[in-house]
């Protein structure tokens, strides 16, 4: 066997990756092109001695199987001379595509290799973003819509990628809630990123600007928060808006210069009389 390439090699569509051994399939090709030769003859000689007619021109039942049988074999003959070129082209394993080899099963030639050994060619120069929707947040995703991803590895820097896709179908993550798995395509030109790479993603599903906004910890029942007053706080009835997983929008119920509690629970254990019974 010859191999070709090694693990990060850079490879071209349809480079050789690996030859299996093709002496014995060229013997078989060979094999099958005489059988194919020798039929050939007897197909023609079986043509002439009955007049070049066929089946359906036949003068009787008999010359009829006769001619039958005669394209039978010869079909038979060809069938097993294309089976054979194609054992000797498959022989031969090219990549389909341009890329790098991440992933093959051996590293030396004509060691326990055969028809199932595989390879791996990774197109790096378009990699693919996913990540998990859990599945309260995924009516507010779309197609088209634009992720900021932060991978682990460059913590300092962040980039956009464009869903493509959106799963239709759920799966259970490892803390046994369900999600929905988008992907989007990374382009890139020096490889910078690699397969494997975790990362963070934030999808803005819609955007206000210049209005007051709460962190979720300062509310109570999504419906009231504590303000300060002269000696002590009143809780008092707010209206929500835009929510993200730490904040809220406020549309009414506070004014420039209320002083909101961001702590509930330490304003009732200050002041037990507001605590509700």
């Amino acid at each position: 066997m010859y191999l070709g390439v090694k693990k990060g090699d850079r490879v071209q569509k349809g480079q050789v990756i690996a030859t299996l051994d093709q002496r014995s399939a060229q013997v078989s090709l060979e094999n099958a092109l005489t059988d194919y030769d020798k039929q050939r003859n007897t197909f023609d000689t079986t043509q002439e001695n009955n007049g070049n007619r066929k089946p359906q021109d036949a003068l009787s039942e008999a010359m009829k199987s006769v001619l039958e049988n005669n394209q039978y074999d010869l079909n038979k003959a060809i069938n097993s001379v294309e089976l054979q070129s194609l054992a000797k082209e498959q022989s031969v394993l090219t990549s389909p595509i341009p890329g790098v080899v991440t992933k093959l099963d051996v590293t030396t030639a004509g060691v326990n290799v055969g028809p199932t050994t595989t390879f791996s060619i990774s197109d790096t120069s378009n990699l693919v973003f996913r990540a998990d929707i859990d599945e309260a947040d995924i009516g507010k995703i779309q197609p088209d819509q634009n992720m900021s991803v932060t991978l682990d590895a460059f913590p300092d820097q962040s980039f956009t990628v464009s869903i493509d896709s959106i799963d239709y179908t759920s799966h259970q993550t490892s803390t046994g809630g369900t999600a929905f798995t988008v992907e989007g395509l990374i382009s890139q030109s020096d490889e910078e990123y690699r397969i494997g790479m975790n990362g963070d993603v934030e999808i803005i599903v819609a955007e206000i600007e210049n209005v007051p906004i709460l962190p979720l910890s300062s509310l109570i029942d999504d419906t009231h928060v504590y303000v300060q007053t002269d000696k002590s706080f009143e809780k008092r009835s707010v209206k929500l808006g835009l929510q993200s997983d730490t904040e809220a929008e406020i549309i009414n119920g506070l004014k420039v210069g209320d002083r909101v509690a961001l702590t509930p629970d330490d304003v009732e254990k200050q002041f037990p009389k507001l605590k509700p019974e």
